[in-house]
């Protein structure tokens, strides 16, 4: 009788422990998730300026264009 007492003890300390490690894993992803997600907005901002600073660039020389005629 000591003995499946102890073997239930055992098997929820190894179920706590696996708990506990899927647990980290799991933060893991998410904080890598994150700095993806991060790193993309920064790109996407990155890109999103540099397409309106063409498109603003390509306004001025059309005004210009149109203005001279």
């Amino acid at each position: 009788m000591q003995k499946m007492g102890g073997t239930l003890q055992d098997e929820k300390k190894q179920a706590a422990d696996t708990e506990e490690a899927m647990l980290e894993v799991l933060k893991e992803m998410v904080n890598r998730i994150k700095g993806e997600v991060a790193t993309e907005r920064r790109d996407r901002e990155i890109a999103e300026d540099s397409l309106l600073s063409l498109l603003e660039e390509a306004c001025t020389k059309l005004n210009l264009r149109s203005g001279a005629a």
